[in-house]
């Protein structure tokens, strides 16, 4: 079976046991959604030249979440828009059953409260430079009550993905599941470490980035 069969599968089993990281070069300023947000997306498995996947000892495999050209190996799934110093969203319904958005270290994920057939806006804020000194979480959390009034519901701030043992170093893979029985939808952080390649002797030579897996955590549903 192929990675994003298995994602499609059992999503909180596979994101507990590989290692997601959305490509961010793919999904920059650039990128044009589909209408309602809804596109193909694939993973691309990430060399262990470049990226090595630990969790407890034992190595995972490493993805890059890309958006698909074709739908052959990708799946549908809704893609909640990022810019930075700006705060964009869109509404996830019954289009699509997954939604994902760009890393998340240091940025901010809101959730409004659930609509008809379990429909909810999402919005994915960022303002790491333009908020004052220390005041980014807070900065950011304004600026999704202010783009989702009323309707916002929660806010998935730093502190509810980054933290670990009082160090500010981890990212997340923001990402929501709809259940199709139902229709209402969970959104959680699939949370890692990635530490930044050493150098070798000789210095010319650059080691492969380590990616500490840490799980998947629930966060609104």
């Amino acid at each position: 079976m192929s990675a994003v069969h298995d994602l499609v599968d059992d999503p909180i089993n596979f994101l507990n046991n590989n290692i997601v990281i959305v490509g961010f070069e793919a999904f920059g300023s650039k990128h044009i959604s589909q209408p309602g947000g809804v596109e193909f997306l694939t993973l691309l498995t990430i060399d262990t030249s470049k990226v090595i996947g630990l969790q407890t000892g034992k190595k995972l495999p490493v993805y890059k979440l890309l958006p698909s050209k074709t739908r052959k190996n990708s799946f549908k799934s809704y893609w909640c828009p990022y810019q930075r110093e700006d705060t964009l969203g869109i509404t996830v319904s019954n289009k699509a059953d997954f939604m994902f958005s760009a890393e998340m270290n240091g940025c901010s994920f809101g959730v409004g409260s659930e609509g008809k057939g379990g429909s909810r806006l999402v919005y994915h804020s960022n303002m790491g430079s333009s908020a004052p000194k220390g005041m980014q979480a807070e900065t950011q959390g304004q600026a999704l009550k202010d783009k989702m009034g009323n309707s916002l519901q929660s806010i998935i701030a730093p502190k509810n993905y980054r933290i670990e043992a009082g160090q500010s170093y981890l990212s997340s893979t923001t990402f929501g599941v709809r259940n199709k029985k139902n229709g209402k939808w969970t959104f959680y952080a699939h949370v890692y470490e990635m530490r930044e390649a050493s150098y070798s002797n000789p210095p010319v030579i650059l080691n492969p980035k380590k990616c500490f897996l840490r799980g998947v955590r629930k966060l609104v549903g």
